[in-house]
């Protein structure tokens, strides 16, 4: 405990600091990167929350579940986030017209 909080917070040397703001500039690239995509994908005139239209093909489904799966198996908080996500979205946003508008 003693070395792990020096090291996260970048304290111990020059090396520590620079991957560490590497990976702050990686995250915030990564959030802004996410709306952009976001935007640039989403139907012209929508006036809501709307997701972009499904891509005609999905060559890479089984890999992404496989990835999914694995984060799962080592993460259990991620499964568990990704199956009441996965829950949410069959049970709630699925059966219930305003929030499907909403929401697509």
């Amino acid at each position: 405990m003693a070395v792990g909080i020096p090291f996260h917070m970048g304290l111990m040397g020059t090396w520590n600091f620079i991957l560490n703001v590497v990976f702050c500039l990686s995250v915030i690239f990564v959030c802004v990167s996410g709306v952009v995509m976001w935007v640039k994908r989403r139907p012209q005139k929508a006036r809501r929350l709307a997701a972009p239209p499904m891509p005609a093909e999905l060559p890479l489904w089984k890999g992404a579940v496989l990835i999914g799966l694995f984060t799962a198996m080592a993460f259990p908080l991620v499964g568990l986030t990704l199956l009441v996500v996965l829950v949410f979205d069959l049970l709630i946003l699925s059966n219930i017209p305003a929030m499907k508008r909403a929401m697509s």
